[in-house]
């Protein structure tokens, strides 16, 4: 699989969609397994990609909205950033790199925010950029 293929972006962009909104109903019981269930599509499905078989849902979204999946498709990096960050701070914690006093510690402490705020930041330009392309798409 590559790194930035179109259909992992857009199945990155395919579950913000779906589970995005939903996030902010976290306390319903109902709503926790709908999303519980929409992350074990998304994990199996990255796991499809690594093998190079594209899902069939990812291609019939593509196919079935042209114009939306430009959007998911520039967008979809940040809901792997978001699964991924947490995971590395994880780790770092675990394995005893990030322990509270030390400098990787002091830093993310200190620059935490920004480094959130730039990577929002990111994500609005991405959305920018899709709508250019899409703009110049119609335009042709």
């Amino acid at each position: 699989m590559k790194l930035f293929s179109k259909e992992a972006l857009l199945l990155g962009g395919i579950y913000g969609l779906y589970s995005f909104p939903l996030s902010f109903f976290r306390e319903n019981g109902i709503v926790d397994f709908l999303l519980d269930i929409i992350e074990i599509v998304f994990f199996v499905s990255m796991l499809r990609l690594l093998f190079n078989n594209v899902p069939k849902f990812v291609l019939a979204f593509g196919q079935k909205h042209p114009r939306l999946s430009i959007y998911l498709t520039a967008v979809g990096w940040f809901f792997y950033f978001i699964w991924i960050f947490p995971a590395v701070l994880l780790v770092g914690t675990y394995s005893g790199y990030l322990v509270d006093g030390t400098p990787q510690a002091r830093l993310i402490e200190k620059y935490g925010a920004v480094f959130c705020d730039f990577i929002l930041v990111l994500a609005g330009l991405s959305l920018l950029w899709a709508a250019v392309y899409d703009y110049k798409n119609r335009k042709n």
